[in-house]
Protein backbone atom coordinates (compact mmCIF):
# COMPACT_ATOMS: atom_id res chain seq x y z
CA UNK A 1 0.00 0.00 0.00
CA UNK A 2 1.50 3.32 -1.12
CA UNK A 3 1.47 5.37 2.08
CA UNK A 4 2.39 8.94 3.03
CA UNK A 5 2.64 10.43 6.51
CA UNK A 6 2.22 14.22 6.77
CA UNK A 7 3.56 15.93 9.87
CA UNK A 8 4.95 19.22 11.12
CA UNK A 9 8.65 19.70 10.43
CA UNK A 10 9.47 20.48 14.07
CA UNK A 11 7.88 17.16 15.08
CA UNK A 12 9.93 15.34 12.48
CA UNK A 13 13.27 16.96 13.32
CA UNK A 14 13.06 18.05 16.98
CA UNK A 15 10.41 16.44 19.19
CA UNK A 16 9.99 13.30 17.03
CA UNK A 17 6.71 12.74 18.85
CA UNK A 18 5.10 10.93 15.91
CA UNK A 19 8.00 8.65 15.05
CA UNK A 20 6.41 5.70 16.85
CA UNK A 21 3.47 5.92 14.44
CA UNK A 22 5.74 6.22 11.41
CA UNK A 23 7.49 3.03 12.56
CA UNK A 24 4.10 1.37 12.94
CA UNK A 25 3.05 2.36 9.41
CA UNK A 26 6.30 0.93 8.05
CA UNK A 27 5.68 -2.28 9.94
CA UNK A 28 2.22 -2.49 8.38
CA UNK A 29 2.81 -1.25 4.84
CA UNK A 30 6.55 -1.22 4.11
CA UNK A 31 8.06 1.99 2.77
CA UNK A 32 6.34 5.17 3.98
CA UNK A 33 6.95 8.64 2.54
CA UNK A 34 7.35 11.12 5.40
CA UNK A 35 6.43 14.60 4.18
CA UNK A 36 6.48 17.84 6.22
CA UNK A 37 3.28 19.83 5.85
CA UNK A 38 5.00 22.75 4.13
CA UNK A 39 6.07 20.43 1.28
CA UNK A 40 2.71 18.69 0.83
CA UNK A 41 1.72 20.39 -2.41
CA UNK A 42 5.23 19.98 -3.81
CA UNK A 43 5.56 16.26 -3.09
CA UNK A 44 2.11 14.68 -2.75
CA UNK A 45 0.80 15.40 -6.31
CA UNK A 46 3.79 13.54 -7.80
CA UNK A 47 2.50 10.13 -6.67
CA UNK A 48 -0.72 8.16 -6.60
CA UNK A 49 -1.37 7.28 -2.95
CA UNK A 50 -3.42 4.49 -1.41
CA UNK A 51 -3.28 5.97 2.10
CA UNK A 52 -2.38 9.39 3.49
CA UNK A 53 -2.15 9.90 7.25
CA UNK A 54 -2.51 13.55 8.24
CA UNK A 55 -0.90 14.18 11.63
CA UNK A 56 -2.40 17.10 13.61
CA UNK A 57 -2.57 19.82 10.94
CA UNK A 58 -6.03 21.07 9.96
CA UNK A 59 -6.69 20.91 6.22
CA UNK A 60 -10.01 21.87 4.68
CA UNK A 61 -12.10 19.02 3.23
CA UNK A 62 -11.41 20.45 -0.23
CA UNK A 63 -7.66 20.27 0.41
CA UNK A 64 -7.95 16.72 1.73
CA UNK A 65 -9.79 15.62 -1.41
CA UNK A 66 -7.10 17.34 -3.50
CA UNK A 67 -4.48 15.06 -1.96
CA UNK A 68 -5.82 12.47 -4.39
CA UNK A 69 -5.63 9.44 -2.09
CA UNK A 70 -8.22 6.67 -1.84
CA UNK A 71 -7.89 6.75 1.96
CA UNK A 72 -7.24 9.84 4.07
CA UNK A 73 -7.01 9.26 7.82
CA UNK A 74 -6.89 12.30 10.09
CA UNK A 75 -5.00 12.19 13.39
CA UNK A 76 -6.13 15.37 15.20
CA UNK A 77 -4.84 16.40 18.61
CA UNK A 78 -7.27 17.30 21.37
CA UNK A 79 -5.29 20.41 22.34
CA UNK A 80 -5.16 21.84 18.82
CA UNK A 81 -8.61 21.51 17.24
CA UNK A 82 -12.12 22.96 17.43
CA UNK A 83 -14.43 20.71 19.42
CA UNK A 84 -17.78 21.95 18.11
CA UNK A 85 -20.02 19.77 15.95
CA UNK A 86 -20.43 22.45 13.27
CA UNK A 87 -16.73 22.26 12.44
CA UNK A 88 -16.66 18.47 12.21
CA UNK A 89 -19.80 18.15 10.06
CA UNK A 90 -17.65 18.80 6.97
CA UNK A 91 -15.33 15.85 7.70
CA UNK A 92 -17.78 12.96 7.62
CA UNK A 93 -16.21 11.33 4.55
CA UNK A 94 -12.83 10.90 6.30
CA UNK A 95 -11.72 8.44 8.92
CA UNK A 96 -10.38 9.88 12.19
CA UNK A 97 -7.89 8.17 14.49
CA UNK A 98 -7.90 9.49 18.08
CA UNK A 99 -5.25 9.23 20.78
CA UNK A 100 -7.65 10.88 23.22
CA UNK A 101 -10.62 8.84 24.41
CA UNK A 102 -12.39 12.10 25.27
CA UNK A 103 -12.04 13.24 21.67
CA UNK A 104 -13.10 9.84 20.33
CA UNK A 105 -16.32 9.87 22.35
CA UNK A 106 -17.09 13.41 21.25
CA UNK A 107 -16.59 12.72 17.53
CA UNK A 108 -18.55 9.48 17.67
CA UNK A 109 -21.40 11.40 19.29
CA UNK A 110 -21.33 13.69 16.25
CA UNK A 111 -21.72 10.66 13.98
CA UNK A 112 -18.17 10.62 12.60
CA UNK A 113 -16.11 7.56 11.77
CA UNK A 114 -13.71 7.97 14.69
CA UNK A 115 -11.82 5.40 16.70
CA UNK A 116 -8.59 5.20 18.61
CA UNK A 117 -6.50 3.81 21.43
CA UNK A 118 -4.16 5.18 24.06
CA UNK A 119 -0.49 4.92 23.27
CA UNK A 120 1.96 3.56 25.84
CA UNK A 121 5.73 3.21 25.32
CA UNK A 122 7.65 0.22 26.59
CA UNK A 123 8.57 1.01 30.23
CA UNK A 124 12.37 1.27 30.37
CA UNK A 125 14.60 -0.34 32.96
CA UNK A 126 15.30 2.59 35.28
CA UNK A 127 16.23 2.58 38.96
CA UNK A 128 15.11 5.95 40.33
CA UNK A 129 16.70 7.45 43.42
CA UNK A 130 14.05 8.08 46.08
CA UNK A 131 16.37 9.24 48.86
CA UNK A 132 14.86 12.71 48.34
CA UNK A 133 12.36 14.39 46.05
CA UNK A 134 13.76 15.66 42.77
CA UNK A 135 11.49 17.47 40.30
CA UNK A 136 11.60 17.98 36.55
CA UNK A 137 9.72 20.78 34.79
CA UNK A 138 9.84 21.71 31.10
CA UNK A 139 7.77 24.89 30.54
CA UNK A 140 6.01 24.72 27.19
CA UNK A 141 3.19 27.26 27.51
CA UNK A 142 2.39 30.31 29.60
CA UNK A 143 -0.61 28.51 31.10
CA UNK A 144 1.64 26.20 33.14
CA UNK A 145 4.56 28.32 34.31
CA UNK A 146 7.19 28.30 37.01
CA UNK A 147 5.04 30.29 39.43
CA UNK A 148 2.23 27.74 39.15
CA UNK A 149 4.65 24.86 39.73
CA UNK A 150 6.04 26.58 42.82
CA UNK A 151 2.48 26.81 44.12
CA UNK A 152 2.03 23.07 43.59
CA UNK A 153 5.28 22.35 45.38
CA UNK A 154 4.29 24.59 48.27
CA UNK A 155 6.44 23.92 51.32
CA UNK A 156 7.44 20.42 50.18
CA UNK A 157 11.18 19.93 50.39
CA UNK A 158 12.71 19.15 46.98
CA UNK A 159 16.44 18.58 47.07
CA UNK A 160 16.69 19.56 43.42
CA UNK A 161 14.58 20.91 40.61
CA UNK A 162 15.59 20.55 36.96
CA UNK A 163 14.17 23.40 34.89
CA UNK A 164 14.42 22.38 31.25
CA UNK A 165 14.37 25.80 29.61
CA UNK A 166 14.06 26.03 25.82
CA UNK A 167 13.84 29.72 24.81
CA UNK A 168 12.39 28.91 21.38
CA UNK A 169 9.32 27.41 23.06
CA UNK A 170 9.08 30.33 25.47
CA UNK A 171 9.09 33.18 22.93
CA UNK A 172 12.77 33.80 23.72
CA UNK A 173 11.83 35.22 27.11
CA UNK A 174 14.39 35.13 29.95
CA UNK A 175 14.50 32.30 32.45
CA UNK A 176 11.85 32.79 35.15
CA UNK A 177 14.20 32.18 38.08
CA UNK A 178 14.79 34.85 40.71
CA UNK A 179 18.32 35.86 41.65
CA UNK A 180 17.94 33.90 44.90
CA UNK A 181 16.81 30.79 43.03
CA UNK A 182 19.68 31.05 40.58
CA UNK A 183 22.23 31.28 43.37
CA UNK A 184 20.72 28.58 45.59
CA UNK A 185 22.33 25.67 43.75
CA UNK A 186 19.08 23.74 44.18
CA UNK A 187 17.80 24.46 40.67
CA UNK A 188 19.57 23.04 37.65
CA UNK A 189 18.84 24.49 34.20
CA UNK A 190 19.09 22.36 31.07
CA UNK A 191 18.33 23.16 27.45
CA UNK A 192 18.02 21.27 24.14
CA UNK A 193 19.67 17.85 24.04
CA UNK A 194 21.56 16.20 21.25
CA UNK A 195 19.37 13.12 21.45
CA UNK A 196 16.33 11.67 23.19
CA UNK A 197 18.71 9.38 25.10
CA UNK A 198 20.32 12.44 26.72
CA UNK A 199 16.89 13.78 27.67
CA UNK A 200 15.77 10.48 29.19
CA UNK A 201 19.06 10.16 31.10
CA UNK A 202 18.51 13.54 32.74
CA UNK A 203 14.82 12.82 33.36
CA UNK A 204 15.78 9.61 35.20
CA UNK A 205 17.69 11.73 37.73
CA UNK A 206 14.32 13.09 38.91
CA UNK A 207 11.36 11.32 40.50
CA UNK A 208 8.58 13.94 40.22
CA UNK A 209 7.42 15.31 36.87
CA UNK A 210 5.26 18.38 36.34
CA UNK A 211 3.25 18.03 33.12
CA UNK A 212 3.88 21.10 30.94
CA UNK A 213 0.47 21.77 29.33
CA UNK A 214 -3.15 22.30 30.36
CA UNK A 215 -4.29 19.84 27.68
CA UNK A 216 -2.47 17.44 25.38
CA UNK A 217 -2.84 15.76 22.02
CA UNK A 218 -1.09 12.58 23.13
CA UNK A 219 1.14 13.78 25.96
CA UNK A 220 4.34 11.89 25.20
CA UNK A 221 6.36 13.77 27.82
CA UNK A 222 4.19 12.90 30.80
CA UNK A 223 3.47 9.36 29.51
CA UNK A 224 7.21 8.65 29.24
CA UNK A 225 7.68 10.00 32.78
CA UNK A 226 4.93 7.69 34.06
CA UNK A 227 6.51 4.73 32.25
CA UNK A 228 9.82 5.46 34.00
CA UNK A 229 8.07 5.44 37.38
CA UNK A 230 8.07 9.16 38.13
CA UNK A 231 5.21 10.68 40.09
CA UNK A 232 3.43 12.93 37.58
CA UNK A 233 1.54 16.05 38.68
CA UNK A 234 -0.78 17.25 35.92
CA UNK A 235 -3.86 19.38 35.21
CA UNK A 236 -7.14 17.50 35.50
CA UNK A 237 -7.69 17.74 31.74
CA UNK A 238 -7.35 15.45 28.69
CA UNK A 239 -5.24 13.60 27.96
CA UNK A 240 -3.62 13.62 31.41
CA UNK A 241 -6.80 12.60 33.22
CA UNK A 242 -7.26 9.76 30.73
CA UNK A 243 -4.00 8.18 31.95
CA UNK A 244 -3.75 9.36 35.55
CA UNK A 245 -6.11 8.45 38.38
CA UNK A 246 -5.69 11.10 41.05
CA UNK A 247 -4.07 9.73 44.19
CA UNK A 248 -3.58 6.32 42.57
CA UNK A 249 -1.26 6.68 39.58
CA UNK A 250 -0.36 10.36 39.95
CA UNK A 251 -1.65 13.73 41.08
CA UNK A 252 -4.25 15.83 39.27
CA UNK A 253 -5.10 19.45 40.05
CA UNK A 254 -7.31 22.29 38.87
CA UNK A 255 -5.04 24.63 36.86
CA UNK A 256 -7.43 27.52 37.49
CA UNK A 257 -7.12 27.03 41.26
CA UNK A 258 -3.67 25.55 41.85
CA UNK A 259 -2.82 24.63 45.43
CA UNK A 260 -0.09 22.74 47.24
CA UNK A 261 -0.05 19.04 46.38
CA UNK A 262 0.70 16.18 48.74
CA UNK A 263 3.88 14.42 47.59
CA UNK A 264 4.17 12.18 50.66
CA UNK A 265 3.22 9.11 48.58
CA UNK A 266 5.18 10.10 45.48
CA UNK A 267 7.16 6.87 45.34
CA UNK A 268 4.04 4.68 45.53
CA UNK A 269 2.27 6.81 42.92
CA UNK A 270 5.26 6.52 40.58
CA UNK A 271 5.35 2.74 40.99
CA UNK A 272 1.62 2.51 40.27
CA UNK A 273 2.07 4.75 37.21
CA UNK A 274 4.79 2.49 35.85
CA UNK A 275 2.62 -0.59 36.42
CA UNK A 276 -0.31 1.08 34.64
CA UNK A 277 1.95 1.84 31.68
CA UNK A 278 3.16 -1.76 31.52
CA UNK A 279 -0.46 -2.91 31.36
CA UNK A 280 -1.25 -0.18 28.85
CA UNK A 281 1.66 -1.25 26.66
CA UNK A 282 0.19 -4.74 26.49
CA UNK A 283 -3.19 -3.31 25.41
CA UNK A 284 -1.49 -1.14 22.78
CA UNK A 285 0.30 -4.13 21.25
CA UNK A 286 -2.91 -6.15 21.27
CA UNK A 287 -4.66 -3.34 19.39
CA UNK A 288 -2.20 -3.28 16.46
CA UNK A 289 -4.23 -5.57 14.15
CA UNK A 290 -7.31 -3.40 14.65
CA UNK A 291 -5.28 -0.23 14.02
CA UNK A 292 -4.10 -1.67 10.73
CA UNK A 293 -7.62 -2.68 9.76
CA UNK A 294 -8.88 0.82 10.57
CA UNK A 295 -6.19 2.42 8.40
CA UNK A 296 -6.50 0.19 5.36
CA UNK A 297 -10.28 -0.24 5.22
CA UNK A 298 -11.89 1.23 2.06
CA UNK A 299 -13.43 4.70 2.31
CA UNK A 300 -16.37 4.54 -0.12
CA UNK A 301 -17.64 8.05 0.66
CA UNK A 302 -14.34 9.75 -0.15
CA UNK A 303 -14.15 11.26 -3.64
CA UNK A 304 -10.59 12.36 -4.44
CA UNK A 305 -10.70 15.51 -6.53
CA UNK A 306 -7.54 17.03 -8.06
CA UNK A 307 -7.43 20.79 -7.62
CA UNK A 308 -4.76 22.65 -9.62
CA UNK A 309 -5.53 25.90 -7.81
CA UNK A 310 -4.82 24.43 -4.38
CA UNK A 311 -1.63 22.81 -5.66
CA UNK A 312 -0.41 26.03 -7.31
CA UNK A 313 -1.16 28.08 -4.19
CA UNK A 314 0.62 25.58 -1.97
CA UNK A 315 3.69 25.51 -4.17
CA UNK A 316 3.80 29.30 -4.31
CA UNK A 317 3.67 29.53 -0.51
CA UNK A 318 6.44 26.96 -0.23
CA UNK A 319 8.61 28.89 -2.69
CA UNK A 320 7.94 32.14 -0.84
CA UNK A 321 8.95 30.53 2.44
CA UNK A 322 12.35 29.71 0.99
CA UNK A 323 13.14 33.18 -0.35
CA UNK A 324 15.17 35.33 2.08
CA UNK A 325 13.23 38.40 3.13
CA UNK A 326 9.79 36.93 2.38
CA UNK A 327 9.42 34.77 5.49
CA UNK A 328 7.39 37.46 7.30
CA UNK A 329 4.98 37.69 4.37
CA UNK A 330 4.71 33.91 4.30
CA UNK A 331 3.86 33.77 8.00
CA UNK A 332 1.23 36.51 7.59
CA UNK A 333 -0.43 34.59 4.75
CA UNK A 334 -0.41 31.38 6.78
CA UNK A 335 -2.02 33.13 9.74
CA UNK A 336 -4.69 34.60 7.44
CA UNK A 337 -5.37 31.16 5.94
CA UNK A 338 -6.00 29.70 9.42
CA UNK A 339 -8.67 32.30 10.28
Amino acid sequence: MKTAFLDMSNHLTITKSGHFFIDLLREFFGDVAVIPHERVWVDVPKTSWDLIVVWQKRYTPRELRALGADRVVLVPMYDDIPLDEEYWNDYREFRIFCFSSTLERLLVSYGLNAWGVRYYPQPPSVDLDWSSLRAFFWPRTRAIDWQLVKTLMGGTEFSRVNLHWTPKLNENSPQPLSAEERSSGRIKVSTWFGSMEEYHALLSESNVFFAPRRTEGIGMAFIEAMAMGLCVAAPDQPTMNEYIEDGVTGLLYDPDRPARLDFSRARALGAAARASCAAGRKRWLESLPRIRAFLEAPMPDLRPQPDPIIVAKGRALYAMRRVPGLQATYRALRRAARR
